[in-house]
């Protein structure tokens, strides 16, 4: 007997081949998708969207196919992130690291996604105004994410107590700013 009867489910729609069911598939899973494979595989957004395309026609070849077929071991987000991994390791070509279990990662609501959207205009008006050096550095520690040492490094910050000075200083004028 499976865990995954709204899985299975949602498989037989997909397996009618309705366009429907599949858009709403593709749209229900794609940011956290995105989010996954950028997190854990270290990919730009563009990137993650290549893969995510690339693991959405092989899930489809697999679903006509019938090489997935119920009952169903995993849940299907977690089948799409298997194959999304596979392919996140076979770009790069090196050994990433992915958590064993992968998380369920919740799903965004459009209208988070607008308030997301004009959030990210208000902080990207701020990098404007707030300096070339605090704009590079701070891009680098939140939008990049970017390991601490290749920040000092790239940036000529001596200790990791003059990175957190200057992480400090440039988060006050941003604040001043707002």
């Amino acid at each position: 007997m499976s865990n995954y009867k709204q899985d299975e489910a949602q498989l037989l729609k997909l397996k009618t081949g309705n366009h429907r069911e599949w858009k709403h598939f593709f749209d229900e899973h794609i940011e956290a998708f995105l989010l996954f494979v950028m997190k854990y595989g270290r990919l730009q957004r563009e990137e993650a969207l290549s893969i995510y395309q690339e693991t959405i026609v092989i899930f489809h070849r697999n679903v006509t196919k019938l090489k997935l077929e119920p009952p169903l071991r995993s849940s299907l987000s977690t089948y799409i992130y298997g194959i999304g991994k596979n392919l996140c390791r076979r770009k790069t070509g090196t050994s990433l690291t992915f958590p064993e279990n992968l998380p369920e990662i919740p799903q965004t609501p459009f209208e988070e996604e607008d308030e997301r959207r004009h959030n990210a205009a208000v902080v990207e008006n701020l990098l404007k105004r707030i300096g070339e050096k605090c704009r590079e550095f701070l891009t680098m520690v939140f939008l990049e994410e970017k390991p601490q040492e290749d920040i000092m490094n790239q940036m000529d910050i001596p200790s990791p107590e003059a990175f957190r000075k200057r992480k400090h200083d440039c988060l006050k004028k941003m604040k001043a700013l707002i």
